[in-house]
């Protein structure tokens, strides 16, 4: 009787392992979707998809897919509210955003330090309610204490050591911007930093919209509207007519132009648009990026549109 609540717009990384956990143990699966006019997740129906026998709720922060914010805040509080575990996927925002799980108010928050130009290192927050409850499978000598508690052996040092370096990396850029000292706290500068980077990316993501919008057959799947770029995190999914992702991708990458194709591991939303087969051409902008290298992009795809 009792059941678990995914989203149709999350990573496969936040769906597929809880779908086998939920089979393994009998649990009835709930999905909310999302709306294909806003790009955002149908909230209003939460009163009904999540009840007094939900266990756990999984929802990512910003979509890999689609670019949006979600308001995890929201979700996790409904979660909260009839005792359910709540499962947030930051790996897609933790490069755009200041998190801060106390106002998320979440019981698992989970980030990829590739995505913010560390290794490849898995970083997970746990709260100190589940720390107790979950009895973590490791070798015996392991330390029973956090923060490697929950780990199965020896940590990976060097891509402890690689992820600190990208943190300090992405705290410089708040004094790089001048918009706080080198002698402010470590939380002070990451907050500054990611402000700047933010700031420079909606810019950038303002010539991508203008741009993309004179492409000659091209289908965004997205926020559009330069109104609600405060909704969205620098990442695009678009298909242009007669041209396969494949394709496309080729092509920019001949002009030393790299984008991804394909649905990205985002098996649900690709589903709901119907593109798990052909696939989408998919574009991020960082800090590093220039309004120079949007209109390279935006240049080449109408060459490519023709």
């Amino acid at each position: 009787g009792d059941n678990i609540l995914l989203t149709r717009m999350d990573h496969d990384a936040n769906v597929s392992p809880w779908l086998q956990a939920a089979e393994a143990r009998g649990v009835e699966v709930r999905f909310i979707e999302w709306d294909r006019e806003t790009f955002a997740l149908k909230l209003e129906t939460l009163p009904d998809l999540i009840d007094a026998r939900t266990r756990a709720v999984a929802v990512g922060h910003a979509s890999n897919f689609l670019g949006t914010i979600n308001d995890v805040t929201a979700v996790c509080a409904a979660a909260r509210a009839v005792g359910a575990v709540s499962i947030v996927d930051a790996v897609q925002s933790a490069p755009h955003i200041a998190l801060d799980v106390q106002a998320i108010g979440c019981d698992l928050i989970a980030a990829s330090a590739y995505k913010f130009f560390g290794p490849h290192l898995g970083i997970m927050y746990i709260s100190h309610r589940l720390q107790g409850l979950i009895r973590p499978l490791k070798v015996r000598p392991s330390v029973d204490v956090m923060p490697t508690r929950l780990m199965p052996g020896t940590p990976s040092f060097e891509a402890m050591a690689g992820t600190t370096a990208a943190i300090e990396h992405m705290a410089w850029l708040g004094i790089a911007a001048g918009t706080v000292s080198g002698d402010a706290s470590l939380r002070q500068r990451l907050v500054a930093g990611l402000a700047a980077a933010q700031a420079h990316e909606t810019e950038l993501m303002r010539r991508f919209l203008t741009g993309i919008a004179t492409v000659p057959g091209v289908t965004l799947h997205g926020i559009a509207n330069a109104n609600r770029l405060h909704e969205r995190v620098a990442t695009f999914t678009f298909e242009i007519e007669g041209h396969s992702a494949d394709a496309i991708a080729a092509d920019l990458a001949a002009r030393n132009i790299f984008v991804w194709n394909g649905y990205y591991y985002a098996w649900e939303p690709a589903g709901v648009l119907g593109l798990r087969d052909r696939g989408a051409v998919r574009v991020g902008f960082t800090h590093y990026n220039t309004l120079d290298e949007v209109d390279a992009l935006i240049a080449a795809l109408k060459q490519i549109a023709g």
